[in-house]
């Protein structure tokens, strides 16, 4: 693993004590956490979305709120990890909410949604932390993931980020 920036640093100590003992399936919740960021750093992305990497559930999942967010890291990151933050009564109401605003943002809050889905779609693949269910889900739900990426992206596409995620919900190779 790389060196990390203060920032990172201080994002990752943040969110582990946010998340405390949650589960990501068996693991724990900061095994997530790490392999979005890794995906970050594989790709060579801004700071703030490898800060965001960290910190892009705890709105989500924890008692986090935007403006600790944007006290502790920055409106820049607080708006990214709030970008990717669905909310809604069902899945589907909770994708739409942040695919709205994922286009709205734009290019890092896209980035940082992509790593996430990777980091989920290499889990379910696995097989271990994530269910089947869930690799048969992000399949599903890869046509509409992909239309709202390219539109966020605004024709500024990440080929490898989408050949990863593409490889990740292949059949090949599953265990």
């Amino acid at each position: 693993m790389n060196k990390l920036t203060d920032k990172e640093e201080q994002a990752l100590h943040f969110s582990a004590t946010a998340h405390g003992g949650q589960k990501y399936g068996t693991d724990p919740y900061l095994v997530h956490l790490i392999a979005v960021h890794e995906i970050t750093v594989n790709f060579d992305l801004h700071e703030d979305i490898r800060v965001a990497a960290y910190l892009h559930d705890t709105l989500e999942d924890t008692h986090v709120t935007f403006e600790m967010l944007v006290d502790a890291f920055g409106l820049s990151v607080a708006g990214l990890v709030e970008a990717v933050t669905g909310r809604g009564a069902t899945r589907s109401l909770r994708n739409e909410n942040a695919y709205r605003k994922i286009i709205a943002v734009g290019h890092r809050a896209a980035l940082l949604k992509l790593c996430d889905r990777i980091a989920n779609a290499e889990a379910s693949k696995r097989g271990g932390t994530v269910s089947a269910r869930l690799f048969a889900m992000y399949q599903k739900e890869l046509p509409g993931f992909e239309r709202m990426i390219r539109e966020a992206m605004r024709g500024d596409m990440h080929s490898g980020m989408f050949l990863r995620l593409a490889r990740a919900l292949s059949q090949e190779e599953k265990s």
